[in-house]
């Protein structure tokens, strides 16, 4: 059995999302060190800067090398591995090279939301709860889930806060799991299969359009809110115009029967809307290659009225 409190390696791939997680180790005493990817980047190499001046300890994992992160690991003297970020199949080296293994800590439910940007995907989809996950990586087609924590998602977040959100779940999930799994002795054996996560790629241009013919007004509010901002939300097309729509409304207002797409009411107090499958959508922020707009500043500056059609 290793000391009480153990000591983690913080595996960072994503130095925003892994700050809160970072804190807490720092603050509780158990952080050993941090690891880094090899690439040159520049988010990177300003969060290894920071790591110096906090006297942090790191080194950075290249591929085929890993034995020089493992000779780190016992110089830190490293209970377990912790990583964030990090995609690809786990050598086995790096599995055991420490008496608790290796972990994944990820800011969703892998058997509902994996892949690249599965934050987007979550919102896209309309969940109203996330959870951050640590799963305890054993071989190649299996994991076991060890420590989960709920965190909400409102109607009104983008992104970027629900980024934030869970971030700070998964801080909680990993303090719930130290506390509680590693100090005790005792992990999780529910194993659980690789091929049940649910997979979903980077959003492409074409998922990122609205097809207005096809789409309920519910799936294009989720869609501008999912990719606001890192994907500058999504993509409507006007005329010939593509525009990114970062937020949109349900609102209950009549469409008088015009095919879904078209402008129903454009300025004064009902701002841009939109009718839609079920029913109108209300176009709240816009932007273009000139900036970004209010509904009324768009509607003004570029002289849009009722009528006009998006497709």
């Amino acid at each position: 059995m290793s000391r009480i409190p153990i000591k983690v390696a913080l595996f960072v791939a994503q130095p925003t999302v892994a700050l809160p997680s970072l804190n807490l180790l720092t603050q509780k005493g158990q952080l050993a060190g941090v690891v880094l990817p090899s690439q040159n980047d520049p988010v990177l190499n300003q969060f290894a800067h920071s790591l110096i001046q906090q006297q942090i300890p790191y080194a950075k994992l290249q591929f085929g090398q890993e034995h020089y992160v493992v000779d780190q690991l016992n110089q830190w003297q490293c209970d377990a591995i912790v990583a964030m970020g990090f995609s690809g199949d786990v050598p086995e080296v790096l599995q055991q090279a420490t008496e608790f293994g290796y972990f994944n800590l990820l800011l969703t439910d892998p058997r509902y939301y994996a892949g690249m940007v599965p934050l987007y995907w979550q919102l896209r989809q309309g969940e109203t709860k996330g959870q951050a996950t640590i799963q305890h990586v054993t071989c190649k087609d299996e994991f076991s889930i060890v420590a989960q924590q709920d965190y909400d998602l409102a109607p009104l977040d983008t992104y970027s806060r629900v980024e934030n959100k869970a971030s700070n779940a998964a801080a909680k999930c990993l303090d719930y799991f130290l506390q509680q799994s590693v100090s005790a002795g005792k992990l999780a054996t529910n194993f659980v299969s690789l091929s049940t996560e649910q997979k979903f790629p980077a959003p492409d241009e074409q998922m990122l359009r609205v097809n207005f013919a096809k789409m309920k007004g519910k799936r294009v509010v989720d869609m501008a809110r999912a990719g606001n901002p890192v994907f500058n939300g999504c993509v409507i097309q006007l005329g010939q115009t593509p525009l990114s729509l970062l937020q949109a409304t349900l609102v209950d207002l009549p469409t008088y029967g015009v095919r879904p797409g078209t402008i129903c009411y454009s300025g004064g107090a009902n701002g841009l809307i939109v009718a839609v499958l079920d029913g109108a959508l209300r176009l709240d922020v816009i932007a273009n290659s000139d900036g970004i707009f209010s509904a009324a500043a768009f509607v003004e500056r570029f002289q849009i009225h009722a009528g006009m059609t998006f497709t």
